[in-house]
């Protein structure tokens, strides 16, 4: 679970994290960082303390917020993506927005999934920045 501040002007954001699936910036030239720490997921204790992340988007690049379903689920040869596995399936739509990107990704990952039934959750939210003047897709992602 993730819970943040994003100002759409500035590119700003201001998140705490509670799981272990780590967001991604992706550059605009297609570069991957997993940003954020693990920590216990919400409701485990009542005492844990979440850290406050701050980033700060450039303009053109994409938060990349995602459910475990797409780092742990089963896929070839029953193995896991994990984190670094999930770098070329979202540098695969790299260039793709709006409607289209959903649409690819799932595509992307039926074709990884070697014909295992999905028993978790996939949902992700795929932000673009682009600053004020810049120019970007017709579509909203």
């Amino acid at each position: 679970m993730i819970s943040g501040l994003l100002d759409l002007t500035s590119g700003r954001l201001c998140f705490a994290q509670a799981d272990h699936t780590y967001p991604i910036l992706q550059a605009k030239k297609g570069m991957f960082n997993h940003i954020g720490r693990d920590s216990l997921p919400i409701g485990i204790s009542q005492t844990v303390r979440y850290q406050d992340h701050h980033l700060q988007l450039a303009s053109g690049e994409r938060l990349i917020l995602y459910s475990d379903g797409f780092s742990d689920g089963v896929y070839d040869q029953n193995t896991a993506l994990g984190r670094e596995g999930l770098q070329p399936l979202f540098a695969s739509v790299q260039h793709v927005h709006g409607p289209d990107l959903t649409q690819n990704i799932l595509e992307n990952i039926h074709a990884a999934h070697d014909q295992t039934p999905l028993v978790d959750d996939l949902s992700a939210l795929i932000i673009t920045h682009h600053a004020a003047g810049a120019s970007g897709p017709e579509t909203s992602e």
